[in-house]
């Protein structure tokens, strides 16, 4: 292994389509342009500051929410693009009316969608699109009409990452964007469908999967692997294992145990106790030239694993589609 202290950092992640080999280096110019920043930026480089530098307890939502995952306190919302059409809308509709949106009993202030006017305009940025909605960039109380989960249905270039990031410093934001309506329709029902299946149908186990492959000669996934995958799932002197205060247990599938077979036993549920409710996973991505959009598409989701040699193989994150795994329940419900 390559001492961390002899890498150049930072290391990129990520096997060029054309030579097989990790990306190069990040070089100067690029990380010059990285600093660069606007005004926007700036201020919410103030915002992380502040929050990072509070000593207090890091709280998402208002104290007197005791548990994030009552939605009837936290609320629920969605925020549509407008490339959201009407399929797409009506495709979602089983999960907005699921989750609340519209439903009588339903407080309108913590249940709600955005669009139009009260969605994201053109030249918004997070903390705007709060003030217009009358609220500051702060912990959140969802009662004052934002609330704190929030799904954005849009593509990057209407609803850029810069908002969705900014708004994730406080409230939980996640993205779903398909190629097609049928795919969201897919997504709502696959979800409300997990959500509604009585406890003992739930098909997901209360632990996490950690996968991380570390390639000889390769600094990025042992730097990884060593500094992040091990001191998560074993914990340290400083920190306990991740998921040990909410029960959960932690299988490990790190360096020589990252292989390509056992990552299709965790997402076929072949590991001890059946399939777990959270994978974890830093590795190697597949990365195309622009100019080939076909290539690009049909190698979305590969991730770099162990073939027990010393070549690395790839398979889809998203093997689903290829075993028989009837849902991602855990990763659709984080959106």
């Amino acid at each position: 292994m390559v001492p961390v202290q002899a890498l150049a950092m930072p290391i990129p992640f990520g096997i060029s389509a054309d030579t097989a080999m990790p990306l190069s280096a990040i070089d100067d110019s690029s990380l010059d342009r990285f600093s660069q920043s606007d005004d926007e930026d700036s201020g919410l480089r103030d915002y992380l500051d502040l929050k990072t530098g509070d000593s207090g307890p890091h709280r998402g939502v208002v104290g007197d929410i005791r548990s994030p995952n009552d939605l009837s306190k936290t609320g629920w919302g969605v925020i549509f693009a407008p490339s959201a059409d009407q399929q797409i809308r009506e495709a979602l509709a089983p999960l907005l009316k699921h989750r609340g949106i519209g439903n009588a009993g339903r407080d309108p202030r913590l249940f709600k969608s955005f669009e139009g006017d009260t969605g994201v305009l053109r030249d918004d940025s997070a903390e705007s699109w709060l003030q217009r909605r009358g609220v500051r960039m702060d912990v959140v109380r969802p009662s004052l009409g934002v609330p704190f989960y929030l799904m954005i249905v849009g593509p990057p270039d209407e609803i850029s990452f810069e908002f969705q990031y900014a708004l994730d410093l406080y409230w939980a934001v996640g993205r779903i964007w398909f190629p097609a309506a049928d795919e969201f329709r897919q997504y709502a029902d696959s979800v409300v469908h997990y959500e509604t299946m009585a406890a003992a149908g739930v098909p997901t186990s209360k632990q996490m999967a950690v996968f991380a492959p570390s390639h000889d000669l390769d600094p990025a996934t042992q730097a990884f692997s060593r500094d992040v995958a091990t001191p998560m799932a074993a914990g340290s002197d400083a920190f306990p294992r991740a998921g040990e205060a909410q029960d959960f247990a932690v299988q490990s599938f790190i360096g020589p145990a990252a292989l390509k077979d056992n990552l299709e036993r965790i997402f076929t549920g072949a590991i001890d106790h059946g399939p777990p409710a959270l994978v974890f996973s830093g590795s190697h991505g597949r990365r195309s030239a622009p100019t080939c959009p076909s290539r690009r598409r049909n190698r979305r989701g590969l991730l770099s694993a162990m073939t027990g040699r010393a070549s690395a193989a790839n398979l889809p994150a998203n093997i689903t589609s290829m075993l028989p795994i009837s849902r991602m329940s855990s990763a659709e419900r984080t959106a």
